[in-house]
């Protein structure tokens, strides 16, 4: 004998949405009392209060249970299709969950719909680590996780049914733009390369990543603006993955996951983001700026990865050929500049003009490959193998470049 009882949040306390889903109970009669008695499989509308619930099977035994429903509390019993992992909004983090239980069945739910509402389901046998049932993950109720189940995701997206809260952590694996040319004209098709980890920070055990992409609205064509997933994390057709477009922010959330339930490791490209810049801007340069937020990666037991977010900022010109002023001061600071010790060993000093101040530095190898970041200086260099490298240093005036030699010791 056995009941589950739910509960769903309520903005008005008068309204009457309380559930008493009965599990495992198959045509036996089910009555409960309040201020009256009824028989049913399934006890919905309920306001807040006391109730008791008595089960019997044809035998006539019985057990009663008491129950108290309160408004205002987060159902975490009820489905809302979309909310795979049951944190109160559905966003690009539910594909994770959907990698993680994919080709897992379980009971179907009865009358599933992906109407946004709280709808009753029966538990599975599988939780995530967290404790979050799997039928959470079954967004359609067909009673299989698997590539329809992100319908829900894309249908409700944003959609949420209790206060979230997230927290951006900065970790070592960089998640970062890369752009082969710092200036850009107008009317311009561009393919950015979206990278995750680099040589010096592998990812050691990773299942699946999210983020999502924000670029200026008023200069590109927001439709036109999408990602095309080619991933190490996943090959061999082992993956799903999602995008979304907000053209009136100009933010595409994506989600990329492996289905194999097997970690992975490496570091290199995600994909590419594609877009058109405009064909007119107001002045003769524009900056252009992709950055990188709200980002979630995880490995197969749901251990959180941190990340670094590097943003990526560009010159759109109207005319490419001509140098605007500030290209002319940074040549004039890059030229100023010094770098020392150069052939260097185990760290690098960088002595800049006054008032210009260094906010970051990433070293490349020559091919392009980001091999370190760094907030401050000097830099420790000493994990490095020797070779020609260009150190791109972004300073309050704006990003140059400048080569390196490291030698071993």
């Amino acid at each position: 004998l056995g009941a589950i009882i739910s509960t769903v949040q309520d903005d008005n306390i008068d309204k009457c949405h309380g559930s008493i889903p009965i599990e495992n109970i198959t045509g036996y009669p089910v009555t409960y009392n309040r201020l009256s008695g009824d028989s049913t499989n399934f006890i919905d509308s309920l306001c807040a209060g006391l109730y008791k619930v008595n089960i019997k099977d044809t035998n006539n035994c019985s057990k009663w249970y008491t129950y108290e429903i309160k408004a205002g509390i987060i159902d975490t019993n009820l489905i809302w299709p979309g909310d795979a992992n049951s944190d109160g909004v559905v966003n690009n983090f539910d594909l994770l969950s959907i990698g993680i239980g994919y080709g897992t069945s379980g009971p179907i739910r009865a009358n599933a719909t992906l109407n946004w509402e709280g709808q009753p389901a029966l538990s599975w046998a599988d939780t995530l680590s967290g404790g979050v049932n799997y039928r959470h993950i079954d967004c359609n109720g067909d009673g299989i996780i698997n590539d329809n189940d992100t319908l829900a995701v894309l249908q409700n997206y944003s959609k949420y049914h209790s206060k979230t809260s997230e927290n951006n952590k900065t970790g070592v694996a960089p998640l970062y733009v890369q752009l082969s040319d710092d200036t850009i004209s107008l009317g311009s098709s561009i393919s950015a390369t979206i990278k995750l980890g680099n040589f010096s920070h592998p990812l050691n055990n990773i299942y699946g990543v999210a983020f999502t992409l924000s670029l200026n609205k008023e200069l590109i064509n927001p439709n036109s603006l999408r990602f095309v997933e080619n991933s190490w994390i996943c090959s061999n057709n082992s993956l799903l993955s999602i995008q979304r477009l907000d053209s009136q922010t100009t933010r595409l959330a994506i989600g990329i996951t492996r289905i194999n339930q097997l970690d992975t490791a490496g570091y290199g490209m995600l994909g590419y983001l594609n877009f058109d810049i405009t064909d007119t801007i107001i002045n003769d340069y524009e900056n252009l700026d992709i950055s990188i937020s709200d980002e979630k990666a995880i490995s197969i037991n749901e251990a959180i990865i941190d990340l670094s977010l590097f943003s990526k900022a560009v010159v759109i010109s109207k005319n490419k050929t001509t140098k605007p002023t500030f290209v002319k001061e940074l040549e004039l600071i890059s030229n100023s500049t010094i770098i020392y010790p150069n052939p260097a060993e185990s760290y690098l000093n960088i002595l800049t003009p006054k008032k210009v101040l260094i906010k970051q530095v990433t070293i490349r190898d020559i091919i392009g490959e980001t091999i370190d970041v760094y907030k401050k200086t000097p830099l420790d260099i000493s994990a490095l193998s020797n070779g020609i490298y260009f150190l791109e240093i972004m300073t309050n005036k704006g990003s140059f470049s400048k080569p390196i030699n490291i030698i071993s010791k």
